[in-house]
Parts: structure tokens; C-alpha cells; sequence
């Protein structure tokens, strides 16, 4: 196929564009390779409805997602069902060449409708897996069963399909019996980060930083609950909290029955280009997840840009995480109690080792970076639209 500029491709995603790594790093490389690429997705509610963003074309609906506190089943419904048809309606009025949608949910691949009778590819990229995440947070099998369902139907609509790593590509091809072309997640950028001298680590290696979503079964509450025993320890440590999400709240009241504010600090919501900034002349980076099914199968964004800003990194034992990064990441067994405390200060009572694994986790990390696999992206998609 010939690269044109007039070669269009709309991405349809329920989440607020300019915060998603993966759907902007993608999205900003195609359009950077002169294709016409236009996303449909949230509205925060004061953002305008159409903006051009390193070049590429935001259409943002009336649609936002709901505040924490008010979370419900019904709220994630009603939100996913408004912004699926707002998404069915303005792929009804346009002619392009090629559709993705980005999960969660599934069925947002069902919006292509449309396109895809009139012949039109469509990709869905499955970031998530719906039926481990509601296992996660509830014990009904009938809605599991639904969720089964839906990925099921959602999947086989789809043209073709793209997902996160290796090991959720083998786990979805048992299950569904379809092929997933797989894209590593990782930082918005390749760009190199100004390399880190030892001295520079060890003046700042009592800097904690948590980064990303605030959800309870990311376990930022776990960290929290330890920071007044490593005071007594290391009285120069501080955590910086960086993200947005519905356990916020909890977190925030947390602090304050600890009595910790002074060294524990929440500066909320952040936008990818910012984590450079945030990342700078930090110590510890935080991955401290529960352990499920689907946190197994992960690749955790935020420990991916820990390593490319040379941020030595403390992760829960995540299974796929481990395949790829044992030997040079400090993973703690998660339901052990005392184990997280013991791996926080292992790691500062042991800079140089601690600093050392950088280098060697930085060298796995270049083999699924996306400056490596950008280009088999694009030829992915050139055999699909071609």
C-alpha cells in the first residue's frame, strides 16, 4: 500500500486522549508518518470538542467519567453505552480507511459497524481483559459469563486483533481462538533521558514516587500504611504521589490519620508529557499491585517509564512482568506482610546495588521499546488496510 496523506484512519477510545500513552504514541507516529489520523474519545468537560494535537485530530465528546465517589456498575454502563453511540453516529458520517478501537470495553468495536459493511477494516486493540478485571472486584459468575461473552463477540467482529505482550496474546488465543499482533507497552516517548550518575541517585534515593491511576487494587494504600515506620528509619524519606482515580479519596484520608502529610504529598492528576519532570531526581519508583490474574499477565506502564528515566524500581511479583525484567527490577511477594518494608529498605541501605540494576533493566527494556517495534506496527497495518 502507498503511504498518502489522505489515508484515514479514526481511533476510538474511552478514555481522555492526551493522558493515554498507548493510544498517543501510536496515534502521534502515524500521523507523523502523513497518515490522517482523527480519535474519538472523552471530554473532561472543559476541553473543546475538536483540537488538532501533534498533529492529530481530537473529536472529544460529551462524555466524561464519572467522579470516584459516585462510581457504580450502573455509572460504568450508562458511560460506556452514551460515548458508544456518540462513537457508532460520527463513524456513520465519515469514510475512513481504516478503524481501531481500544478496549476497555470490547464492544466499543461494534461502533465501527458501519465502516466495516461497507467494507472497512477494524482493529481492536485490547489493552485490558474485562472478565479478570470484574473478578478482581466481585465474585458473580453470570456477569463473568456476560463479560466472557462479550469479549468473545467483540473479538471475532473485529478484523484483527492487537494486544500488550506475549503472554496475554497466548492467554487470548486459547481462549477465543483468534490471533493477536502484539505491541509492548511503554513510555509516550523514546526520546533519551539525560543519563543518571550515581552521585545523583544517591542524593535523591530517599525521593519515593507512586505515579498513574489511583484504583485500591494498585495498592498505593500499602506503601502509605509504611511510610511512618521507614521515617523512624531513614528520616530524610518522602513520597510524592502523582494520579488520579476513584481511591483517592481513601488514599488522602489515609494520610491524615497516619499524620503524615508533611512527608507525603498528593499532587493529582498529570499528563504524560509531565513525567519526566515528575520522575527527575527520584529514588524509588512504586509497582505495588495486588496480585490477579489480570496484573499477571501486565506490563505495567509506570514501571516501564521508572526504568527508561533511570529510576530504580520496586514491582509485586507480576508473573509476565517477571519474565521479562527478574534481575534487574526489587519484586516483593505481595501477601507476605512485612515483605514490602524489607525490599523499601534492602534497597536504600544498598545503593549501589540498587543503582546498579538501571543499566540492566534499561537494556531489557530497548528490546520491546517502541522505537523497535513502531515500524512493524505501521507495516501491520499496511497489510490490513491494504
Amino acid at each position: 500500500m502507498e503511504n498518502k496523506k489522505s489515508t484515514q484512519i479514526y481511533v476510538v477510545v474511552h478514555s481522555y486522549y492526551t493522558e493515554d500513552t498507548r493510544v498517543r504514541k501510536q496515534c502521534e507516529f502515524l500521523a507523523s508518518e502523513g497518515y490522517d489520523v482523527n480519535v474519538i474519545c472523552l471530554n473532561r468537560g472543559r476541553e473543546s470538542e475538536f483540537e488538532i494535537f501533534n498533529l492529530v485530530k481530537i473529536n472529544r465528546k460529551d462524555v466524561s467519567r464519572t467522579p470516584g465517589k459516585l462510581r457504580t456498575t450502573l455509572s460504568y454502563i450508562i458511560e460506556y453505552v452514551r460515548f458508544f453511540f456518540f462513537s457508532l453516529i460520527h463513524l456513520y458520517r465519515v469514510k475512513p480507511d481504516l478503524v481501531i478501537a481500544h478496549n476497555m470495553p470490547n464492544f466499543l468495536v461494534f461502533s465501527a459497524l458501519f465502516p466495516k459493511l461497507r467494507g472497512v477494516p477494524v482493529l481492536l486493540d485490547v489493552h485490558d481483559l474485562m472478565p479478570e478485571i470484574w473478578s478482581m472486584m466481585s465474585q458473580s459468575r453470570l456477569i463473568k459469563a456476560l463479560l466472557l461473552f462479550e469479549e468473545r463477540i467483540s473479538h471475532a467482529f473485529a478484523t484483527q486483533l492487537i494486544t500488550v505482550n506475549h503472554e496475554v496474546a497466548t492467554y487470548l488465543s486459547r481462549r477465543n481462538k483468534k490471533k493477536y499482533f502484539v505491541t509492548h507497552n511503554g513510555p509516550l516517548t523514546s526520546k533519551a533521558v539525560r543519563s543518571r550518575s550515581y552521585e545523583n541517585y544517591c542524593a535523591s534515593r530517599f525521593n519515593l514516587v507512586f505515579h498513574g491511576n489511583i484504583h485500591e487494587r494498585y495498592g498505593l494504600q500499602r506503601l502509605v500504611s509504611i511510610l511512618p515506620t521507614l521515617k523512624e528509619r531513614y528520616q530524610k524519606i518522602n513520597l510524592s504521589i502523582y494520579g488520579y482515580g476513584p481511591y483517592l479519596e481513601s488514599i488522602e484520608k489515609l494520610i491524615d490519620e497516619l499524620n503524615i502529610a508533611d512527608y507525603c504529598k498528593v499532587y493529582g492528576r498529570f499528563e504524560p508529557d509531565d513525567v519526566e519532570v515528575i520522575l527527575a531526581n527520584k529514588g524509588l519508583g512504586f509497582v505495588v499491585a495486588d496480585k490477579s490474574a489480570q496484573h499477571d499477565l501486565a506490563i505495567p506502564v509506570k514501571l516501564t517509564e521508572y526504568i527508561s528515566h533511570s529510576v530504580p524500581a520496586i514491582c509485586t511479583d507480576l508473573t509476565t512482568t517477571k519474565l521479562y525484567f527478574e534481575g534487574c527490577v526489587n519484586f516483593f511477594d505481595v501477601t507476605e506482610k512485612n515483605r514490602l518494608f524489607d525490599t523499601v529498605c534492602n534497597a536504600l541501605d544498598h545503593p549501589k546495588d540498587t543503582f546498579s540494576l538501571v543499566s540492566k533493566a534499561k537494556e531489557k527494556l530497548s528490546e520491546i521499546s517502541w522505537d523497535n517495534e513502531k515500524s512493524h506496527y505501521k507495516a501491520f497495518l499496511q497489510q490490513v488496510i491494504k
